[in-house]
């Protein structure tokens, strides 16, 4: 729920994500084939002279490539928020996929322009990147709470289904407080099965789905 900006570097590739309430606002990122043109070049939305064009007319739409391309006929506004979505969520998932680099958080921090609306579902974006993190990343962080008991919570808020990843309720509900995190890792094996349900234990903590048992007994 925090409003903020999270700076991620990794050598000299850059990423700006700014977060409203906990919803990701806008992603900025100095890769080249990231920019919104290069994307829209590669879906073929549009060709890459008529995305020449609309940079050399750019300034006449205020700076912005999205009104650009509607004022030029080349878009229309729904196929532009469409894809300015799709092409944030891509950003925000690669960015789990990273597994070196630095990050800095800016508490309260808010984007200094007026960011074009996105039809983005947090909690749907969050599912696809647990799904999308590595392994051995997922590993290294459960392992730091090996003693932990994961027992299912039972919230009328958020429930696994919004996160929109298969099979999400049932793993949720296999934890019952009766194995140490460490112990289910090492029944995981290294297939698609164990490493889902690895990817599907970090997301329930990270989003307290399931809690340590022994916090009742306590």
């Amino acid at each position: 729920r925090s409003t903020g900006h999270l700076s991620v570097s990794f050598g000299s590739v850059k990423k700006d994500v700014y977060f409203k309430r906990g919803v990701p606002e806008f992603v900025a990122s100095n890769v080249a084939s990231e920019l919104f043109g290069a994307y829209l070049v590669r879906e073929e939305v549009v060709t890459s002279g008529e995305l020449d064009m609309a940079l050399a007319v750019m300034p006449h739409f205020g700076g912005k490539l999205g009104d650009t391309l509607v004022g030029l006929g080349l878009m229309k506004p729904l196929e532009v928020f469409r894809h300015l979505s799709r092409q944030v969520r891509q950003k925000l998932v690669d960015l789990c996929t990273w597994t070196k680099g630095e990050y800095e958080w800016y508490e309260g921090a808010v984007f200094p322009k007026q960011a074009f609306p996105l039809d983005l579902d947090p909690l749907e974006v969050y599912g696809a990147g647990a799904m999308a993190t590595p392994r051995d990343t997922i590993v290294n962080w459960l392992l730091t709470r090996g003693e932990e008991r994961p027992t299912a919570v039972r919230s009328s808020i958020v429930v696994p289904e919004l996160f929109l990843v298969s099979h999400l309720r049932s793993w949720q509900e296999r934890f019952d407080g009766s194995r140490s995190v460490a112990e289910i890792i090492a029944e995981c094996g290294d297939d698609d099965q164990g490493t889902g349900q690895l990817r599907a234990l970090f997301l329930l903590m990270n989003t307290r789905l399931v809690k340590d048992a022994r916090e009742e007994s306590a």
